[in-house]
């Protein structure tokens, strides 16, 4: 057995509207996740089972940086704007080189400003970006599998 992959936490882009997100936090810098399980299940009283799809592909991007990185700027500017116009709308774009995972949304918008700690040591902010429809995929699946999930 070989060496499966060299996985480097320098090597993730973050990008939101195309400029990229760097001062990640201490341990995690992203953490994605769907609104929604894709299916429910119903187990009649036969014990039939049937499953439902939920059509919903929302979910959120959370970044956690230190409140000493310049990007919070870029995302408090967009928050305030957000805040006066209702019309921050963004791509965000997640790519993981070391495995080929590209997680994206055409449209997200940040959910509210951070909490932000104040203390003897850096801190660090949460911002969450809402996605109407959150994708992930990992580019050799996809030619595995055979499909276009892009057209």
């Amino acid at each position: 057995m070989g060496l499966e992959a060299t996985y480097n936490m320098n090597e993730i882009e973050f990008l939101v509207a195309g400029v990229p997100i760097s001062g990640g936090g201490e341990n995690d810098f992203l953490s994605v996740e769907r609104d929604e399980d894709s299916f429910t299940k119903m187990t009649g009283a036969d014990g039939e089972v049937v499953r439902s799809k939920t059509n919903n592909l929302g979910g959120r991007i959370t970044v956690t940086l230190r409140v000493t990185s310049p990007a919070n700027g870029i995302l408090q500017g967009m928050a305030l704007t957000d805040e006066v116009t209702g019309a921050v709308v963004v791509p965000v774009n997640v790519r993981v080189p070391a495995n080929g995972l590209e997680i994206f949304a055409e449209e997200a918008w940040l959910l509210r400003m951070p909490n932000i700690p104040l203390g003897k040591t850096v801190g660090e902010v949460q911002w969450v970006f809402d996605c109407a429809a959150l994708r992930q995929v990992r580019l050799d699946a996809t030619d595995y599998l055979g499909l276009d999930l892009f057209g």
